[in-house]
């Protein structure tokens, strides 16, 4: 009988050295670095996006930014190849018709962030070879987002807790006017408009220099004409932007009489 007790408590000291020997070694000290933000955002107003990957896993989904944003398992540390680093990118737009005015970032502790324009994210982060990256900045551009920013965390790296998101934008008139320099038209003459855009702003007091201004379409007399090559110039004395295009009169312009200039600008 005692040799069979012994026989027992043997094969179940070689069992549980069997199940012990399957776990990686490290696992007992791994850690998960976690990222919290809360964010203040009004659709009204600008619209947030954020894409989580990890050097483990690249695939990227651009989730939509509500009052937070929680990563518990951000960046895993095991001390062997099960460990991950963890990445997220935040992408701004602003609401239809109005302007980025502010984005506050508050890093809280031992956190860094940077905003760059979209087009200059991939070049300008530290991690531009990440695959995950690329990715998102090319998810976001097709859903309109124009600027970014982000962190990211090696395995064993500090939590990232205590940041705070906040967006602000106002809303933006573009008042275009054109005119054109000759008065008489005649069939192959070469003629120019001078469009001006004053941009109004919701709020009167915001000084801002607008940049990348475009004109979304041209008519002439109802037909639609390139776009492509216009460039605006700022009226050192006023908020009036404006911009030169050349047209040749054609016969139906004479035809009608007159020649009609239509545009929208963004």
């Amino acid at each position: 009988m005692k040799k069979f007790i012994g026989s027992r408590v043997l094969s179940i000291l070689l069992v549980v050295m069997m199940i012990i020997g399957l776990v990686p070694a490290g696992v007992y000290g791994a850690t998960y670095t976690s990222f919290h933000a809360d964010a203040e955002i009004n659709s009204d107003e600008a619209s947030m996006v954020y894409a989580y990957t990890t050097s483990k896993n690249p695939t990227v989904v651009l989730n939509e930014v509500g009052d937070s944003v929680d990563i518990p398992r951000f960046a895993y540390s095991a001390g062997n190849s099960n460990s991950f680093s963890g990445y997220v990118m935040f992408y701004v737009k602003p609401a239809q018709g109005r302007l980025l005015t502010g984005l506050t970032v508050d890093n809280g502790n031992n956190t860094q962030a940077y905003m760059f324009p979209i087009d200059d994210i991939v070049s300008s982060s530290n991690h531009s070879g990440y695959a995950g990256i690329s990715e998102s900045v090319r998810q976001a551009k097709e859903l309109g987002y124009i600027a970014g920013f982000g962190w990211s965390r090696n395995p064993g790296g500090d939590n990232i807790n205590n940041v705070k998101l906040a967006v602000k934008s106002t809303e933006v008139n573009l008042v275009a006017d054109a005119t054109c320099k000759d008065s008489e038209l005649k069939e192959g003459q070469k003629t120019s408009f001078t469009v001006t855009i004053t941009p109004q702003f919701g709020d009167s007091n915001l000084k801002v220099n607008m940049s990348n201004l475009v004109l979304d379409s041209m008519y002439v007399n109802g037909v639609p004409i390139s776009t492509s090559g216009i460039t605006f110039t700022k009226k050192n004395t006023s908020n009036t932007y404006t911009a030169t295009i050349s047209y040749t009169v054609t016969a139906a312009d004479v035809a009608k009489g007159r020649v009609t200039f239509e545009t929208e600008a963004s």
